[in-house]
């Protein structure tokens, strides 16, 4: 744990303002040789246990950056092994992401996969805000043929629940350039291409953006309906966490899949069929499938 420097120096300056002030009455008042004496003893004191706490934050900070430095390094490792550890581990998979937010390690994400051998025949990011719009609602509404009086909430939900037909079947092209016309989702690659698998990308950085149950368990248990395996990712630093929503629905988690080792276990569990729940979390059962782990 780090000293709060500034706490504490603004503690000793708070303390010392008071003993000054005490001098000051003491002498003025009492005239007393022994108090002076006494206070600046407890003065000497508190500045040595000053020098003390200052030189203790030093040590804690010196022990930070070196633990940081090893961790720095660690990671440049995992990276460097990781092609070797998924190598056409998914060859010939042909795998759909999709994210109800923008992550930062989406395209890493689908280079480790790409890199593994599968092909990411297709990514559909959802673009969440328009439903604040009482216009784009209505039009939104009209196309799903839904009361214009339906809510922001039933709404997204009823545009989540279609998608996973749209990106697995290639049906209704029409309604998803539409959708995507009307800046609601992006797109991009082949649609209706049969599947081996489905990586959802979670998460959220707060609440007001939370979409776990509204958006990513109706597209979950869409793509369980049409039989393709649905795996549930976010990153391991996401501020509001998906993976308990996710669990509801009893698909195979990775909390940590903006690391090596977080990617390598989707690309292990996607090859084996895993069931579990994997990361650093709470949530996490294991850190990463054992070796040799069947499912």
């Amino acid at each position: 744990m780090i000293i709060d420097l500034k706490y504490h120096i603004a503690s000793l300056v708070a303390v010392f303002l008071a003993l000054g002030l005490g001098i000051l009455i003491g002498t003025s008042v009492l005239g007393s040789d022994t108090l002076i004496e006494n206070q600046n003893k407890i003065i000497a004191s508190l500045r040595q246990d000053y020098e003390k706490l200052n030189q203790e934050n030093k040590n804690y900070r010196g022990e930070v950056s070196r633990l940081q430095e090893e961790v720095k390094k660690h990671r440049e490792f995992e990276e460097s092994v990781l092609p070797l550890l998924i190598k056409d581990r998914l060859a010939g998979r042909q795998i759909a992401v999709v994210e109800s937010n923008v992550f930062p390690f989406r395209d890493k994400l689908v280079a480790t996969l790409r890199m593994s051998g599968a092909t990411v025949v297709s990514v559909t990011t959802f673009r969440s805000g328009w439903e604040k719009d009482a216009g784009k609602r209505a039009e939104i509404a009209k196309l799903f043929n839904l009361d214009g009086k339906v809510s922001e909430k039933e709404l997204v939900q009823a545009v989540a629940a279609r998608l996973p037909a749209l990106i697995a079947t290639g049906k209704e092209k029409e309604l998803l350039d539409q959708l995507v016309a009307q800046e609601i989702i992006r797109v991009d690659g082949e649609y209706g291409v049969p599947l081996s698998a489905v990586v959802v990308i979670g998460g959220s950085p707060d609440e007001e953006r939370n979409l776990a149950e509204v958006f990513d368990l109706p597209v979950i248990t869409g793509f369980q309906q049409l039989k393709i395996p649905v795996y549930g990712v976010e990153s391991s630093d996401v501020r509001v966490s998906y993976i308990k929503t996710y669990q509801k629905a009893r698909i195979t988690t990775v909390d940590h899949a903006d690391t090596a080792a977080g990617q390598l276990s989707l690309v292990w569990a996607i090859e084996k069929a895993l069931t579990g729940d994997y990361g650093v979390k709470e949530t996490a059962k294991q850190f990463a499938p054992a070796v040799g782990q069947e499912g």
